[in-house]
Protein backbone atom coordinates (compact mmCIF):
# COMPACT_ATOMS: atom_id res chain seq x y z
CA UNK A 1 0.00 0.00 0.00
CA UNK A 2 3.13 2.25 0.82
CA UNK A 3 4.56 1.51 -2.96
CA UNK A 4 1.26 2.32 -4.35
CA UNK A 5 1.09 5.85 -2.51
CA UNK A 6 4.54 6.46 -3.53
CA UNK A 7 3.81 5.77 -7.43
CA UNK A 8 0.72 8.23 -7.16
CA UNK A 9 2.61 10.72 -5.25
CA UNK A 10 5.54 10.52 -8.11
CA UNK A 11 3.02 10.86 -10.89
CA UNK A 12 1.43 13.87 -9.41
CA UNK A 13 4.94 15.46 -9.24
CA UNK A 14 5.77 14.60 -13.15
CA UNK A 15 2.54 15.72 -14.06
CA UNK A 16 3.07 19.20 -11.96
CA UNK A 17 6.23 19.34 -12.86
CA UNK A 18 5.55 18.72 -16.88
CA UNK A 19 2.62 21.34 -16.71
CA UNK A 20 4.45 23.67 -14.80
CA UNK A 21 6.99 23.53 -18.19
CA UNK A 22 4.58 23.62 -20.77
CA UNK A 23 2.59 26.60 -19.37
CA UNK A 24 5.97 28.29 -18.72
CA UNK A 25 7.01 27.79 -22.28
CA UNK A 26 3.26 28.89 -23.83
CA UNK A 27 3.28 31.78 -21.87
CA UNK A 28 7.37 33.11 -22.76
CA UNK A 29 5.81 32.30 -26.99
CA UNK A 30 2.82 33.64 -26.28
CA UNK A 31 4.14 37.23 -24.71
CA UNK A 32 7.18 36.75 -27.47
CA UNK A 33 4.72 36.75 -29.95
CA UNK A 34 2.34 39.55 -28.90
CA UNK A 35 4.54 42.09 -27.34
CA UNK A 36 2.01 45.01 -27.68
CA UNK A 37 1.06 43.72 -24.56
CA UNK A 38 4.26 43.77 -22.62
CA UNK A 39 4.10 47.41 -21.24
CA UNK A 40 0.35 46.62 -18.95
CA UNK A 41 2.10 43.13 -18.48
CA UNK A 42 5.26 44.96 -16.81
CA UNK A 43 3.46 47.51 -15.37
CA UNK A 44 0.83 45.31 -13.71
CA UNK A 45 3.46 42.84 -12.47
CA UNK A 46 5.55 45.64 -11.12
CA UNK A 47 3.45 47.45 -9.26
CA UNK A 48 1.71 44.94 -7.64
CA UNK A 49 5.75 43.21 -6.78
CA UNK A 50 6.61 46.51 -5.45
CA UNK A 51 3.43 48.55 -4.58
CA UNK A 52 3.93 50.94 -6.59
CA UNK A 53 1.82 54.19 -6.84
CA UNK A 54 -0.50 55.08 -9.45
CA UNK A 55 1.82 57.67 -10.90
CA UNK A 56 4.68 55.04 -10.94
CA UNK A 57 2.84 52.56 -12.65
CA UNK A 58 1.84 55.37 -15.50
CA UNK A 59 5.20 56.29 -16.13
CA UNK A 60 6.53 52.76 -16.04
CA UNK A 61 4.32 51.44 -18.52
CA UNK A 62 5.37 54.56 -20.52
CA UNK A 63 8.77 53.57 -20.26
CA UNK A 64 8.50 50.13 -21.35
CA UNK A 65 6.06 51.30 -24.04
CA UNK A 66 8.68 53.66 -25.59
CA UNK A 67 11.33 50.86 -25.62
CA UNK A 68 9.20 47.89 -26.92
CA UNK A 69 8.46 49.87 -30.09
CA UNK A 70 12.22 50.52 -30.38
CA UNK A 71 12.45 46.72 -29.49
CA UNK A 72 9.89 45.80 -31.83
CA UNK A 73 11.50 48.03 -34.62
CA UNK A 74 14.92 46.48 -34.09
CA UNK A 75 13.36 43.05 -34.75
CA UNK A 76 11.42 43.83 -37.64
CA UNK A 77 14.31 45.55 -39.51
CA UNK A 78 16.86 42.47 -38.52
CA UNK A 79 14.63 39.43 -39.29
CA UNK A 80 14.79 39.15 -42.96
CA UNK A 81 18.48 38.56 -42.11
CA UNK A 82 18.22 36.35 -39.42
CA UNK A 83 15.53 34.30 -41.56
CA UNK A 84 18.15 34.45 -44.64
CA UNK A 85 20.87 33.04 -42.70
CA UNK A 86 18.92 30.65 -41.45
CA UNK A 87 17.75 29.48 -44.78
CA UNK A 88 20.79 29.94 -46.10
CA UNK A 89 22.72 27.50 -43.43
CA UNK A 90 19.55 24.81 -43.94
CA UNK A 91 20.28 24.48 -47.87
CA UNK A 92 24.19 24.40 -47.04
CA UNK A 93 23.32 21.56 -44.62
CA UNK A 94 20.69 19.72 -46.70
CA UNK A 95 23.16 19.88 -49.95
CA UNK A 96 25.39 17.15 -47.87
CA UNK A 97 22.81 15.19 -47.26
CA UNK A 98 20.83 12.17 -49.14
CA UNK A 99 17.32 13.03 -50.04
CA UNK A 100 15.66 11.29 -46.80
CA UNK A 101 18.16 12.91 -44.57
CA UNK A 102 17.69 16.59 -46.31
CA UNK A 103 14.00 15.82 -46.15
CA UNK A 104 13.94 15.54 -42.17
CA UNK A 105 16.82 18.36 -42.00
CA UNK A 106 14.51 20.83 -43.44
CA UNK A 107 11.42 19.86 -41.51
CA UNK A 108 13.08 20.14 -38.40
CA UNK A 109 14.53 23.70 -39.11
CA UNK A 110 10.74 24.77 -39.97
CA UNK A 111 9.42 23.04 -36.86
CA UNK A 112 12.23 24.88 -34.74
CA UNK A 113 11.66 28.43 -36.71
CA UNK A 114 7.45 28.33 -35.57
CA UNK A 115 8.81 28.89 -32.22
CA UNK A 116 11.00 32.02 -33.17
CA UNK A 117 8.77 35.24 -32.92
CA UNK A 118 8.54 36.38 -36.48
CA UNK A 119 7.96 40.35 -36.64
CA UNK A 120 4.13 41.68 -36.97
CA UNK A 121 2.10 44.84 -36.94
CA UNK A 122 0.08 45.05 -33.59
CA UNK A 123 -2.99 43.16 -33.85
CA UNK A 124 -1.93 41.38 -36.83
CA UNK A 125 -1.53 38.02 -36.88
CA UNK A 126 2.21 36.75 -37.06
CA UNK A 127 3.56 36.02 -40.67
CA UNK A 128 3.82 32.43 -41.92
CA UNK A 129 6.85 30.37 -40.31
CA UNK A 130 9.87 29.84 -43.43
CA UNK A 131 9.32 27.61 -46.41
CA UNK A 132 11.58 25.82 -47.60
CA UNK A 133 12.91 25.53 -50.80
CA UNK A 134 12.06 22.36 -53.15
CA UNK A 135 14.23 19.50 -52.41
CA UNK A 136 17.01 19.55 -54.49
CA UNK A 137 17.98 16.84 -57.00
Amino acid sequence: MLLLGVVIFLCGVVTGAGSAVYLTARAIRNSMSHPEGAPQHVSARLASRFHLTPDQTGKIEAIVRKHTEAILKIREESYPRFAEQVEQMKEEVASLLDERQAAEWRAEIERDMRFVPQPHAPGQLPRPPIKHSPTKE
